[in-house]
């Protein structure tokens, strides 16, 4: 059981919805659609439901752990939603710089500015549907709290559905899974179960994975899995690069106050690998993450491709060549190839193979 508004919070929340411009009203469907118009958002919804929930906490009212915890991991979200949804901010410039990598891995495109804010705003409006009709995809009743996994699939989806499925229909992962969203490692920050968000990367050869209750039974087995692993890091990588250039270096340790001190010292001295293995440890992709950061993603890539291709003559991948020569390799397979294809790392025998087909 989570936290449901009552009618004067329902008042507040509707009167911020009707001061956001990344979203409009269809009367017919009693729904709303998001605005694909750069500068247009929804912040003032998002600030509207920090507020409400930050006054529970801060407040006389008493709850159980159980929604104390779902409350915490609710303005967590929603504090990071606000700078996200509204472009300004590390936290915009990391997960827009994120999404932008993915798409030109994924589709070799530059997604435009007004695109983006689409995709962002879709969010909002995903959020703002479920909250008053409810959500059957999501398991959600009306006006109530979500959980950080409804959360995540209301995030998640926005992205997959505008960003990726016009483009490569809906049998690809980062259309049916949403393995190309930014939250597939990052959102266990913010709380939730194992494995959190990681399943969506490797869920391909695991049939029913998918279903809630049943991700941990998705592994590391396709090569599917291992592209959307690859990406991940690669996106997350350059995407903490960006924040980084706007930012500066000490910024890190207000955008991630819940990671331990070192990982901030780690960052602040330039070297990003050590939050990627944090925000992933113990999960199912961990082994092949820390795998690929041994090596590098430029050497494990051309590991994998000589693996597959069984040749070793291609010019080695640079950082200026990597998004060109992994959107050539991993297009040149259907998305039934690349779900279908066993692939395992080799580890464990001191091997710099990264595939066994």
């Amino acid at each position: 059981m989570s936290y449901v508004f009552n009618d004067s919070e329902k008042r507040k929340i509707f009167d911020a919805v009707s001061k956001c411009d990344g979203m409009v009203f269809e009367p017919k469907r009693k729904f709303y659609d998001a605005v694909a118009i750069e500068g247009r958002n929804c912040a003032p919804f998002y600030q509207a439901l920090s507020d409400i929930i930050g006054e529970k906490l801060s407040g006389r009212d008493f709850f159980d752990s159980h929604v104390k915890g779902t409350l915490k991991s609710a303005k967590l979200w929603l504090d990071v939603a606000i700078d996200a949804n509204g472009g300004r901010g590390a936290y915009s410039a990391l997960i827009r710089a994120y999404t932008v990598r993915q798409g030109q891995l994924r589709l070799n495109e530059k997604f435009s500015a007004e695109l983006m804010q689409e995709s962002s705003n879709g969010v909002a409006v995903n959020f703002v549907n479920s909250l008053i009709h409810g959500s059957v995809i999501d398991d959600l009743d009306p006006w109530t709290v979500p959980l950080i996994s409804q959360i995540a699939s209301i995030d998640a989806r926005a992205v997959g559905e505008i960003l990726f499925r016009r483009k490569i229909g809906k049998e690809d992962t980062a259309s049916s899974r949403n393995s190309g969203w930014s939250g597939t490692i990052a959102f266990s920050l913010l709380g939730g179960e194992f494995p959190y968000e990681t399943w969506r990367l490797i869920s391909a050869g695991d049939p029913g994975s998918e279903i809630k209750g049943s991700h941990e039974q998705a592994k590391v087995n396709r090569i599917d899995d291992f592209k959307n692993i690859l990406f991940a890091i690669d996106s997350y990588s350059v995407a903490l690069e960006a924040v980084i250039k706007n930012f500066g270096r000490n910024i890190f340790e207000s955008l991630f106050s819940v990671v331990p001190e070192q990982i901030n010292v780690a960052l602040s001295s330039g070297s990003v690998n050590p939050l990627i293995q944090y925000v992933v440890k113990g999960t199912p992709i961990s082994p092949v993450v820390n795998l690929i950061l041994r090596y590098g993603v430029n050497a494990f890539f051309d590991m994998f491709r000589r693996t597959y291709e069984s040749d070793a003559t291609f010019t080695a991948t640079t950082d200026e060549t990597f998004t060109a020569n992994a959107y050539a390799f991993f297009s040149s397979l259907s998305p039934s190839q690349s779900q279908s294809i066993v692939a395992k790392a080799i580890g464990e025998y001191g091997s710099a193979r990264s595939g066994e087909y």
